[in-house]
């Protein structure tokens, strides 16, 4: 990961609408953007935080694959680590929508994008408390682009 990118101020108005909420864009504190990077230090994507200093409202992790979806595995390494990080590290005893892991959502997920035939596909994971966890997989020119999103 490079060093988070701090944005605060006007700052936060110009680089942080990827915060869809203009209600609530308007009351957050603080936005931060840090570069995911394979361990060979290839680009994957990014982590945006929103919120205040104290807690984020929503955390969005955005990395691009292939058309073959090679770097599927960082993904779910990816989103394990926001999930423990931001939620809990309770998966194993929630099981959520009645899925095993985490690697096992993302597979459905993946399952159900490429069988629908959509350029976008949701998936939405409830059962954590004041938490929601959205997967949502849009094809592009580049193959595939993941956006996980953890919000209050």
């Amino acid at each position: 990961m490079s060093s988070p990118i701090k944005l605060s101020g006007g700052s936060i108005a110009k680089y942080c609408t990827f915060y869809s909420n203009v209600e609530k864009q308007n009351s957050i504190e603080y936005c931060t953007s840090t570069e995911l990077k394979d361990s060979n230090g290839k680009f994957l994507g990014n982590i945006h935080m929103i919120g205040s200093m104290d807690s984020p409202d929503a955390v969005l992790g955005v990395i691009q694959t292939d058309p073959f979806m090679t770097s599927l595995d960082s993904i779910k390494t990816t989103y394990h680590t926001m999930v423990d990080s931001v939620v809990c590290n309770c998966w194993q005893d929630q099981k959520p929508g009645n899925l095993e892991s985490i690697s096992a959502w993302v597979d459905a997920v993946k399952v159900h994008h490429l069988e629908g035939k959509r350029t976008t596909s949701h998936s939405q994971i409830s059962g954590f408390a004041q938490k929601q966890l959205l997967i949502e997989v849009t094809t592009n020119t580049e193959g595939y682009l993941w956006k996980f999103i953890i919000t209050n």
